[in-house]
């Protein structure tokens, strides 16, 4: 997540009572930090963190923008968000997401259903058919459409 000033440009909020730089997409669950996302004893990440691109338009580092964060919310959940700025967008975000798979007795197991990682200080989705895309979001981690 970050927001627009005339004097500083895009930088993570700032304000008493937004979200901060990492959140869940209604903002719910938010931090300064990226957090570190453990898995169940029976998953291990399969890759690094990488920016979702594919998800939602956006911009070529996985940016989508609007005027509030709000409003971003309501285009991410329609699918219309705008991967370009316009003069009064003042809030952007993008999704970071991760690769975890499910170890079976032959540690090559799968799994092809939605497994939720949620705890009290994240709310995080697994989704996969052989693997799982991990997803957070941004500037990003948590995210509830699968980060």
């Amino acid at each position: 997540n970050e927001t627009y000033g005339p004097l500083q440009g895009w930088s993570p909020p700032n304000m008493y009572g937004q979200r901060l730089k990492y959140s869940n997409r209604k903002g719910e669950l938010s931090s300064s930090e990226f957090p570190e996302v453990k898995l169940p004893g029976d998953f291990r990440w399969e890759e690094d963190w990488r920016i979702d691109k594919a998800y939602t338009p956006c911009d070529a580092d996985g940016w989508s923008y609007a005027t509030t964060f709000a409003s971003l919310e309501q285009a991410l959940e329609r699918g219309e968000s705008s991967g370009t700025p316009n003069t009064f967008d003042l809030t952007r975000r993008r999704r970071w997401v991760r690769t975890s798979r499910r170890l079976g007795p032959d540690n090559a197991g799968a799994t092809d259903h939605l497994v939720d990682f949620s705890t009290s200080t994240q709310n995080v989705e697994v989704r996969g058919e052989d693997s799982n895309a991990f997803g957070m979001a941004d500037s990003d981690p948590f995210t509830d459409d699968g980060l």
